[in-house]
């Protein structure tokens, strides 16, 4: 991997490090020297260089752990956002709908079978200027009202009727008591009629 790609100083550090104890061990081991204080110091460096190494190392992870830390922070933003998003939306529909089975409701007023609107306007000509809303309320009224009339006019015949029904049947009942008189009648009067058939 080129050096030259790399942004991060530490990585860039690590890189380089990791080179030159790998150039130190490959001269170390190539060249045994007698020389102790040269291995000793060549020793040194080596320490020095993994105890720095560690230290990268170290910062790494706790960088690794930092980003981690921040994209779990921004994941869960992003996800309430979301969240959010996918209640509007679902509002949003709950909306549409409702809208569409106010659009859709079949009112009673249209199943009414209500006096056209020229009769109307004919028999209530105040009513001529009025908006349709208020000139389709009118109607409603007047056909109520007129509905109304033609109840009480109902249960006025329909107590008519039962007077009427209730008179008959006394009639009814005054004739059929005067059938049972007229045959008593005709049988008391059989002797009579027998006496004068003699004649």
């Amino acid at each position: 991997m080129s050096i030259s790609i790399l942004k991060d100083s530490s990585l860039i550090e690590f890189l380089e490090l990791t080179q030159e104890l790998r150039s130190l061990c490959h001269r170390v081991l190539s060249s045994p020297s007698s020389d102790a204080t040269q291995q000793a110091r060549d020793r040194r460096t080596a320490m020095t260089f993994l105890t720095r190494l560690r230290q990268l190392n170290r910062s790494a992870q706790l960088q690794s752990r930092a980003a981690k830390q921040t994209t779990a922070e921004a994941k869960h933003e992003l996800d309430r956002a979301h969240l959010g998003l996918q209640n509007l939306y679902y509002e949003h529909q709950h909306f549409l709908s409702e809208i569409a089975q106010c659009e859709d409701y079949a009112a009673t007023y249209t199943t009414l079978d209500l006096v056209s609107e020229e009769d109307f306007l004919s028999a209530h000509p105040e009513q001529s200027s009025s908006d349709p809303h208020v000139l389709m309320l009118a109607r409603i009224q007047a056909e109520g009202d007129e509905r109304d009339r033609l109840e009480a006019l109902r249960k006025e015949l329909v107590g008519k009727k039962a007077a009427l029904v209730e008179e008959n049947k006394k009639r009814k009942d005054e004739m059929e008591a005067w059938d049972a008189e007229m045959l008593k009648f005709i049988e008391s009067a059989g002797p009579i009629k027998e006496a004068l058939m003699k004649y």
